[in-house]
């Protein structure tokens, strides 16, 4: 029978499949659990609003309109 020898003992590579499909499975179980200081939430996530200063808002329209009338005048020139 083949195998693969790992630290002296023989295993089968089916094993090693599943071994290895545990060990990722359980890995990611282990990262995707709450932290306990979020265990009274009842798995609502506090909403973040994350809304910009005044000073560091862009104005599209605005540099959209600057950007056609920039244009508008090197064409009339």
């Amino acid at each position: 029978m083949s195998g693969y020898k790992i630290l002296g003992r023989t295993f089968q590579p089916q094993t090693l499949a599943i071994a290895t499909l545990l060990g990722v499975g359980s890995v990611a179980v282990f990262f995707s659990r709450k932290s306990p200081s979020a265990a009274g939430t009842h798995g609502e996530q506090p909403s973040k609003s994350k809304v910009a200063d005044s000073d560091t808002d862009i104005d599209v329209e605005k540099l959209l309109k600057n950007i056609i009338n920039e244009d508008s005048t090197e064409k009339k020139v």
